[in-house]
């Protein structure tokens, strides 16, 4: 298999276990995102922001990973500067998909709630974190399919586990405090309820959604 090829595989291959973990994680921050606005939960909610989950999921890591996999195989680009332009390409569009998204988990009207200025602020803080995420997300990606594809490699089936684990853990200390930067903009205010418990069921959260991620990348 080419060198081209094989990137291609590992790209696609990232953006459905994305997409997957993603989507079957979902109902945790469709009742967080309800808690912080002390919004009622209810099933069609749930339903709603499962099927939007994937979707939005979907269109956000397809041009991301698509582009990045291009700047490597066409461009000859190394280390961080795929993802770089990958994750320009993907904030064109990730915001509003995002936007959509929860108003599927809450019930919010996108055009009472969210504005031009809202967007960009909303934009500005995705590019940081995005950086940040996809580079720890992607290395933590590679290392588990060299792992897999190692076939003198003996990790007991406990010990991928909790590979998995630490760096589910990693990615969710990088991603909270832009994730709450972020509520307090879509929703137009600083008052959410951004409790304690927040803080947790946000862990268990990040921490589930990408422990999956992180296990379908080992299983292939």
């Amino acid at each position: 298999m080419s060198d081209s090829h094989r990137t291609t595989k590992e790209h696609d291959h990232i953006i459905a276990c994305k997409s997957v973990s993603y989507a079957l994680s979902s109902p945790i921050d469709t009742f967080r995102q309800n808690r912080l606005l002390l919004h009622p939960m209810t099933m069609r909610k749930l339903v709603k922001g499962g099927i939007s989950a994937y979707g939005a999921s979907f269109c956000i890591a397809y041009p991301c990973h698509k582009v990045m996999a291009l700047c490597s195989e066409k461009f000859n680009m190394k280390n961080v500067a795929p993802i770089i332009f990958g994750v320009l390409v993907a904030n064109i569009v990730k915001t509003p998909i995002l936007m959509n998204h929860k108003s599927f988990q809450t019930g919010l009207s996108l055009t009472k709630k969210f504005n031009v200025n809202t967007v960009k602020e909303v934009i500005k803080i995705s590019m940081v974190e995005d950086v940040i995420e996809e580079s720890a997300k992607f290395a933590f990606a590679r290392y588990n399919m060299k792992q897999r594809s190692d076939t003198t490699n003996i990790n007991s089936s406990h010990n991928k586990m909790l590979i998995c684990c630490l760096q589910a853990a990693a990615l969710f200390s990088i991603s909270y405090p832009f994730d709450v930067l972020k509520n307090r903009r879509m929703y137009s205010t600083a008052n959410i309820n951004v409790s304690s418990s927040d803080f947790f069921v946000k862990a268990i959260h990040k921490n589930i959604q990408n422990m999956m991620f992180f296990s379908m990348i080992y299983k292939g």
